[in-house]
């Protein structure tokens, strides 16, 4: 579970020597504002089980995310709605 967080949280904060395809970081992003807990690799499923604050974490990584736009909208619309 600790290494899936990790990967996710690397593709948005570009921490990886090679840079994430936005498709990946797309994909992340979406895994990273739902609020979905029956999947076990959910993202509040997650930090649940890790003893992390997944509204914190998620602050936190959004804060930090350049914005990527898509097809269907922006980031910055996605920011408002996962903080809400």
């Amino acid at each position: 579970m600790a290494a899936v967080l990790e990967d996710a949280v690397q593709n948005l904060l570009g921490s990886r020597r090679k840079p994430a395809r936005p498709k990946w970081i797309r994909r992340d992003l979406e895994w990273l504002t739902s609020t979905e807990r029956r999947d076990p690799f959910a993202f509040e499923t997650i930090c649940e089980t890790l003893g992390i604050d997944p509204s914190r974490i998620r602050r936190k990584i959004l804060s930090t995310t350049p914005p990527v736009v898509e097809s269907r909208g922006s980031l910055a619309s996605r920011r408002c709605s996962a903080s809400s």
